[in-house]
């Protein structure tokens, strides 16, 4: 199997992070940062050179632009978003005396969709990434709803046994150290003035026993 993570940075080490003021397209000043640079990640003003970025696999933006899923996704994304526009995501440059400058240029929210499109071996990483994160909240989902049913359970033994104050804290701390969680914070001792064993509540309430020998 490949190593999903040198395709990750095989395809991302080609992209020349440039900061465009969406207010003002033409005042485009060229950046030497890279996209790994969290800096330039955060700006919400980094775009992507397409066109040098699709040479590198033999493709051209355009192709990318006019797909279907291309065109559904950018709706998708204009909607999440008050202070983002179609304009704002794909910016076409031609001429000037930077040829570097020229050519599609794409918003940061589009890199790894249009990357997804360029390489399939990343398309595939990607969806490793989210399965493991689908994954790991489903463990924790099941974990949760393990330590609250447990809780109700323990509740309703509290509301219909009616144990005393001693009983309910050694079996809190029975039930907590079972499901895994922290018992530093329980009382060690009950508040009540006496804890009887079951012998001494019948004998307390003059419940005769006898023992048949």
């Amino acid at each position: 199997m490949s190593d999903f993570s040198d395709n990750f940075q095989e395809i991302f080490s080609i992209f020349l992070a440039i900061k465009i003021t969406l207010s003002s397209k033409d005042n485009v000043s060229k950046s030497s940062t890279k996209l790994g640079d969290c800096e330039a990640i955060c700006s919400n003003y980094l775009y992507i050179n397409a066109t040098q970025t699709a040479k590198y696999f033999g493709k051209l933006p355009a192709d990318w632009l006019k797909t279907k899923e291309t065109k559904l996704y950018i709706k998708a994304l204009i909607s999440h978003y008050d202070n983002i526009h179609n304009g704002d995501l794909v910016v076409v440059r031609k001429g000037g005396n930077d040829k570097s400058l020229t050519g599609t240029w794409i918003h940061k929210k589009l890199i790894i969709t249009f990357a997804r499109w360029l390489s399939p071996e990343f398309a595939v990483w990607c969806d490793f990434q989210i399965e493991e994160i689908l994954s790991q909240k489903t463990v924790n989902l099941s974990r949760k709803e393990e330590v609250e049913t447990q809780l109700v359970g323990l509740e309703f033994s509290f509301k219909h046994l009616r144990p005393s104050e001693a009983s309910k804290i050694g079996m809190t701390k029975t039930l907590f150290t079972q499901i895994g969680l922290n018992t530093s914070y329980l009382p060690k001792y009950s508040d009540e003035e006496h804890t009887y064993s079951a012998k001494a509540l019948l004998e307390k309430f003059g419940v005769k026993i006898s023992v048949n020998k």
